[in-house]
């Protein structure tokens, strides 16, 4: 038996130690732990009293003098056994107090949370956020997506897109060229935004969230999550909607269903 394996199992070092000194010295005397350990006596005196609450250690006088000794050898397992007791009282505590916890951060819960996603990977995470959404509204898709992230990837993600079965709703620039399988009859409707609007920007808006794409090398995502934020770009993609080239019609209804 060693003192780090007393110690794996929650026990002190100072606890290891005198434990193992009465393990191997048997009934002994404050004096005789003193000895062999080179504690303190207020050291030796404080940690008995712990192992002997812990139920490792026993004691009893001999003219009037109080010796120690170990308990049973099985009084460790003892010992875990009661405190997985206490854990599971404890957790039981932290249920209670994770509900209360809840909902206090609920009640304070901030009006925006904006989260800021850096690198390919980051923007990566951001568009397979919108694969968990039935319908998304995107503005400004460019060249610069492409060219960033990789006709590869955008022809596997349109894929995914079509396997979803998730309505796309899309404003591309007007100088958008890239050799990417955008057009999809049946769930994908798309114009083409006015020379003069063209942005330098990506908008995706979905679910309760927008997120603004700045396609540089590296790109860098900001995702807004906010219900009034999403209603206010749903409005502005409504005014660029009117204003852009006719592809697919886009109907009332298509937008009072948007999940917000």
């Amino acid at each position: 038996m060693k003192i780090d394996e007393l110690k794996e199992l929650g026990l002190t070092n100072h606890e290891s130690q005198i434990y193992l000194s009465l393990v191997k010295l048997g009934e002994s005397s404050a004096k005789d732990i003193i000895k062999i350990t080179g504690y303190h006596r207020n050291i030796i005196y404080d940690n008995i009293e712990r192992l002997i609450q812990k139920g490792l250690i026993s004691f009893i006088y001999k003219d009037k003098k109080k010796y120690f000794r170990p308990t049973k050898a099985n009084a460790l397992i003892e010992m875990l056994d009661e405190k997985k007791n206490e854990i599971l009282k404890q957790k039981e505590k932290v249920k209670k107090l994770i509900k209360e916890i809840e909902k206090l951060i609920k009640e304070k819960k901030p009006v925006l949370n904006a989260s800021i996603y850096y690198g390919i990977i980051g923007v990566k995470e951001v568009l397979f956020q919108v694969l968990k959404e039935k319908k998304y509204f995107g503005i400004g898709i460019s060249n610069a997506s492409v060219d960033v992230l990789g006709e590869l990837f955008w022809t596997n993600y349109i894929q995914k897109i079509k396997e979803n079965k998730i309505k796309e709703y899309l404003l591309l620039n007007n100088d958008f060229n890239r050799n990417v399988p955008i057009h999809s009859p049946k769930k994908t409707y798309i114009r083409y935004l006015p020379e003069q609007t063209e942005l330098i920007t990506e908008i995706l808006i979905y679910g309760k969230n927008v997120a603004i794409i700045v396609y540089t090398n590296p790109p860098i995502a900001t995702v807004i999550e906010n219900k009034e934020a999403v209603k206010s770009f749903i409005s502005y993609f409504n005014t660029l909607w009117k204003r852009s080239k006719k592809n697919k019609l886009v109907t009332k209804k298509d937008y009072s269903n948007f999940s917000i």
